[in-house]
């Protein structure tokens, strides 16, 4: 099976991230139900892109940039 995943624009469907949580060892599916390793991968991207978000926005919308922004 292909992994699009990595290209940029492209998301896993809900089957790859199914495979994804199937190939996790015993002891990893143990500690996390699939919905709990779907919220802690939401979170970690969300993580992820959240800083690019606010400095694409203040660049678009605002004239300061985040450190500037955060200081006032």
């Amino acid at each position: 099976m292909a992994d699009n995943s990595s290209k940029e624009g492209s998301h896993p469907t809900e089957d790859q991230k199914k495979a994804m949580y199937e190939n996790l060892s015993p002891e990893q599916k143990q500690k996390q139900t699939y919905t709990e390793w779907v919220k802690d991968a939401y979170s970690n991207q969300y993580e992820n892109w959240m800083p690019w978000i606010e400095d694409k926005y203040l660049a678009w919308f605002g004239t300061d940039n985040k450190a500037s922004y955060a200081t006032k």
